[in-house]
């Protein structure tokens, strides 16, 4: 399987972690720079990988 093949998938995925945080940040904002964290390693991770 390309590259290609599921990046369109992965920008969905990074916009739903991004939802995700939003949503967490107005009802906890101690969680939501932990998801934020994450979601930066994973989008780190894929331009390595």
């Amino acid at each position: 399987m390309k590259k290609q093949d599921y990046k369109p998938y992965l920008a969905g995925f990074i916009l739903g972690l991004i939802a995700i945080m939003a949503f967490t940040l107005f009802f906890n904002p101690i969680i939501a720079p932990i998801i934020l964290l994450f979601a930066i390693l994973m989008f780190s991770w894929n331009k390595w990988f």
